[in-house]
């Protein structure tokens, strides 16, 4: 190499490592919530040209450099938020397509899945919902080989999906999924939300008695969940 070339290209990754942080100070912000969250679209809509050349580069960079494979995947996974809040679905879409297809093979598979849910979740945006459920499999398959938490919450989007598509059955099954999965984790916040959901594709079914259940369920685990264990 070079040394322009070698000037170039870690001018590459000092503006890659640049526009990371900027990425993961937005995604705090949405987060937070409140006026934090309109702080971090109006940083991350003023960064986005910039944000999109970075995170461009490392997808180009990443089969010959290691360090931009290692950025691509940070960025990959906490840029899906930012296409998505700023409505640039086929901007993400084509973007994340590309780096799952580079990082695949140096990404962890608790980071692969949640690339992979991001994929999802702006695929389902553009109403490709059958496209999204596959993706989401993708993730979930990522998430249950490295025990992440976030299989609660990639059974319960695979449930929405499968609702969405009238597949009822295979809905129910995830949303079960997810509850097994919250109380294998211990994560007892997580419940009266898979209680709800369970109630839903209930209702879409028709079954009131058995979705009164689920909300009732759902209702009694939030209520529990706010007042902490009894003394």
């Amino acid at each position: 190499m070079s040394r322009e070339k070698a000037k170039l290209v870690e001018a590459s990754v000092r503006h890659a490592m640049y526009y990371l942080t900027v990425l993961s100070r937005s995604r705090r912000m949405y987060d937070t919530g409140g006026w934090e969250l309109i702080d971090g679209i109006r940083l991350s809509s003023e960064e986005c040209p910039n944000i999109i050349r970075a995170h461009s580069w490392t997808i180009e960079a990443a089969e010959t450099d290691h360090r931009a494979a290692a950025l691509c995947v940070q960025m990959t996974k906490h840029s899906w938020q930012l296409y998505l809040m700023l409505g640039r679905l086929q901007d993400g879409l084509q973007l994340l397509t590309n780096a799952v297809r580079v990082v695949r093979h140096v990404a962890s598979e608790g980071d692969l899945s949640e690339i992979l849910h991001g994929v999802a979740l702006l695929t389902a945006t553009t109403g490709d919902i059958a496209c999204a459920a596959q993706v989401c499999e993708q993730a979930l398959n990522s998430a249950i080989a490295s025990n992440a938490e976030n299989a609660i919450d990639l059974h319960s989007y695979s449930g929405a999906l499968n609702r969405q598509l009238g597949r009822y059955e295979a809905a129910q099954a995830a949303y079960l999924n997810a509850w097994r999965a919250a109380k294998r984790h211990g994560k007892a916040e997580k419940l009266g939300q898979v209680y709800n959901e369970l109630g839903n594709a209930r209702l879409t079914q028709g079954r009131y008695e058995s979705a009164l259940f689920f909300y009732k369920k759902s209702l009694a685990a939030i209520i529990r969940n706010h007042e902490g264990p009894s003394r």
